[in-house]
């Protein structure tokens, strides 16, 4: 009885050898792909369509000539022929044209023409320091009679702003009189005595006007008027009506608004494009749709301590006061203005990360190159072009995506826009030779 059992278990055991291996058979029979790849989920290619290799689905750069899975367990996308665009010359991308259309590409010709550096800053208006003007008695007395009263009032040039009392200028005035009414020793009825107390009117503060008045009053004034020598407004009052003021103290002091300069704050890096005479806007926040023009009056030789900034000076006119000191304001200046310059508009070039630039040349036919440039200022829509395109060429300005990726699948580098054999060649050595550790042209 027991020895039945042995054979029957052992019948079992034979028999499911047998059928695993069968099976394992059959398995290998169904599925010819190679061992690495067995158990990947292949794409089946579609009916009539080669397929012309794999691709990585997030790097297309990584091919494979066999179907497989990338780290994260994602199937490689198979291409088919007809679908990649294989450039027919070293350096040049063909797309279809009908693709070109839909994932709007524009294109736009090399120009020539005037180009400036637009440096946008922030300032400040300040008031004109050449319109200052203080107000200040050069005898001592009372002042018996102040105009202006409060900060901000108006005055103008040669108005009376005050009436001062001096015992000092009183009898100048005196003496003067007393020698004018003495006997002449010239027809001109000019004598050195009468000049000098003349003379010494005038030092005193009165002016010619006022001298030839009292020369013809022919009696001394016990008030003197003092007169503005600038229009303005008042930014500062030093003495009050009635109080007694000498040659030290400032009476007033006038600021004229007809001009005001605009102060523009510049960061080190952009003060060495700026320059004397280049153009300038002035735009406020607080007055939309207004626009000032000037030019660059001077430049501070000096960094603020405390922002760290180089100071540029503007003067615009103010007829109409709209321009407040004190009020914050937007700048761009156009520096550096170049005459005669080959740019391109500033969507088309295109920067790897490593200071190196490059574009799109377009063909036509949905063929495209891609060359490096050299570029130099750049303006908020502009970029200037100092090698790599000539004028009149058509470069790629919006759509540069796909073109990018085309390339960057099959491995085109930028190169020198040559149209010369020998010089493709050489760029293309030099490109190589360069990715090379240690290599040399």
């Amino acid at each position: 009885m027991r020895t039945e059992k042995v054979v029957i278990m052992l019948g079992i055991f034979i028999a499911g050898v047998a059928a695993g291996g069968a099976g394992l058979w059959l398995l290998r029979r169904m599925d010819p792909r190679p061992a690495q790849t067995v158990g990947v989920n292949r794409l089946p290619p579609a009916t009539g369509r080669k397929i012309l290799y794999y691709r990585a689905p997030m790097n297309p750069a990584v091919h494979s000539p066999v179907p497989m899975k990338d780290s994260m367990g994602m199937p490689y996308i198979p291409v088919y022929a007809g679908t990649a665009s294989k450039p027919s010359q070293p350096g040049l991308i063909r797309i279809d044209p009908r693709l070109v259309q839909n994932f709007g590409v524009q294109t736009a010709p090399v120009a020539e023409g005037p180009l400036s550096r637009a440096i946008d800053a922030p300032g400040t208006v300040a008031v004109d320091q050449r319109l200052v003007s203080t107000l200040n008695p050069r005898v001592s007395g009372w002042l018996v009679r102040l105009v202006p009263r409060a900060v901000g009032d108006t005055v103008h040039r040669g108005e009376a702003v005050a009436s001062l009392y001096s015992p000092q200028l009183y009898q100048a005035e005196r003496d003067y009189l007393v020698l004018r009414a003495g006997r002449s020793d010239g027809p001109d009825g000019a004598h050195p005595l009468r000049q000098a107390a003349a003379e010494r009117l005038r030092l005193l503060g009165l002016s010619n006007t006022q001298v030839r008045r009292l020369a013809e009053e022919g009696r001394a004034q016990y008030t003197t008027p003092l007169l503005a020598a600038h229009g303005g407004i008042v930014t500062r009052l030093g003495a009050r009506e009635g109080g007694y003021v000498t040659p030290a103290t400032s009476l007033l002091t006038v600021t004229g608004l007809r001009r005001v300069w605009v102060n523009v704050a510049l960061y080190p890096d952009q003060a060495p494009w700026v320059r004397l005479g280049d153009a300038a806007t002035l735009r406020l926040p607080s007055v939309p749709g207004r626009v000032w023009h000037g030019r660059i009056a001077f430049v501070y030789p000096t960094v603020n301590d405390r922002s760290r900034t180089v100071t540029a000076r503007l003067s615009f006119p103010n007829p109409d006061r709209v321009l407040r000191p004190g009020l914050y304001a937007s700048v761009r200046i156009d520096a550096h203005p170049i005459a005669r310059t080959l740019y391109v508009a500033r969507s088309a070039v295109l920067h790897d990360g490593r200071d190196r630039a490059y574009v799109f040349i377009a063909r036509g036919r949905g063929h495209f190159r891609l060359v490096a440039v050299r570029t130099g200022i750049e303006t908020p829509g502009r970029a200037q072009i100092l090698a790599g395109l000539q004028h009149g060429e058509m470069v790629v300005t919006h759509g540069q995506f796909m073109l990018d990726a085309d390339a960057q699948i099959h491995g085109i580098a930028a190169r020198t826009n040559d149209p010369t054999p020998d010089a493709a060649q050489k760029g293309a050595r030099a490109v190589q030779s360069a990715a090379m550790p240690g290599g040399s042209p």
